[in-house]
């Protein structure tokens, strides 16, 4: 039987789950996994088509201000007006490029409505994401920090050909006594659920250790330093939406394996309890078999509301609630069938 014809048999009633208890256990896992591939693909989709945001037209609408981002092996700046600090807003993101030596970064990230940003600093390129969803908390922040010479390899590599090879030994010579010097301090360059005052502790590290690293002959002469720039918005644009759909799947690929994995142990547990007490004999394979397809119908749902509808994070409440009721339908069903002289086995039983 094949796997859309299984998908419409558990979302039309229970009588497909008798024919599943002559399925392989194989066969149950390796439906899961496609039905977790088909419900992220769904979030993923309703994820981004929900934006009302024109990607491109706002990166194309941020280079016409700025002109290019440019990137030496020391040093980041904007092409127009480098030494004026300014602020846009791409859609839900807030950039802010700070090219004073030591720029107020507590009031970057405090002051501000948006739950992410970007930092385009003198000696550092960093993206934070602001989480505000522990009551009664202050916000903690998760943030990667990018030295200059790494910046300016990405940028290398979307202008392919137009680089000598004597900017690329700089750039990697360079990453390497970074990498070095935060090795020795141990300084990650990302930064997990920090408060407020450890996210400017965070970035002022990383600052450091990208300042105390420049060789002196080019703090003396700026004329030596030579830039990389990116100006086209449709490369950026096409970067930034691959980087958008690869990483709205897989956190929703994610989440939801976590929480059906949680699922299916608790529910497993409680069904072995009530299959033992009415003595009805059936394999864990085969009763994890029968779980993992009573989640395709609640799965189903939770991914089109979270998708289209609701935020990812209430996923685990739409999904939990009707696959706790559909489990204890179904597993009735299947507990009739055994032991079909037993008529008092009730759904809600546990």
């Amino acid at each position: 039987m094949n796997f859309f014809r299984i998908l419409i048999g558990t979302c039309s009633g229970t009588s497909i789950f008798i024919q599943i208890l002559r399925f392989p256990f194989w066969r149950a896992v390796f439906h899961t996994f496609l039905m977790m591939f088909l419900c992220s693909v769904l979030v993923t989709i309703g994820m981004l088509s929900s934006s009302n945001i024109d990607l491109r037209a706002t990166i194309e609408h941020f280079f016409e201000q700025v002109g290019a981002v440019e990137a030496s092996p020391f040093e980041l700046r904007l092409k127009n007006a480098p030494d004026e600090e300014k602020t846009y807003f791409l859609g839900s993101v807030r950039f802010d490029y700070l090219p004073a030596e030591q720029p107020d970064l507590k009031k970057r990230i405090s002051d501000t409505g948006f739950a992410s940003g970007i930092l385009l600093m003198r000696h550092g390129f960093v993206v934070w994401i602001r989480n505000d969803l522990q009551n009664n908390k202050s916000p903690v922040y998760n943030l990667v920090f990018i030295p200059p010479p790494e910046l300016a390899k990405l940028i290398a590599l979307f202008n392919l050909g137009q680089i000598d090879e004597s900017f690329k030994d700089t750039v990697s010579q360079y990453s390497s006594l970074i990498q070095q010097a935060n090795n020795k301090n141990n300084v990650p360059i990302i930064g997990r659920s920090l408060m407020l005052d450890e996210t400017a502790t965070f970035i002022s590290e990383q600052l450091a250790a990208v300042v105390k690293n420049i060789p002196e002959h080019t703090e003396s002469d700026s004329s030596a330093v030579k830039f990389v720039g990116i100006s086209s918005p449709q490369i950026v644009s096409s970067v930034i939406h691959t980087y958008l759909v690869i990483g709205s799947f897989l956190f929703a690929f994610a989440t939801i394996f976590v929480f059906l994995l949680l699922a299916v142990v608790f529910f497993q547990i409680g069904q072995y309890i009530r299959l033992t007490a009415f003595d009805v004999k059936m394999s864990w394979k085969t009763s994890v078999a029968i779980l993992l397809y009573a989640s395709f119908p609640p799965m189903l749902i939770a991914s089109v509301f979270c998708g289209f509808l609701l935020p990812l994070y209430l996923y685990q409440m739409i999904f939990l609630i009707p696959f706790f009721i559909y489990h204890l339908i179904v597993f009735g069903a299947v507990m009739r069938y055994l032991k079909p002289e037993k008529s008092n086995f009730s759904d809600t039983d546990s």
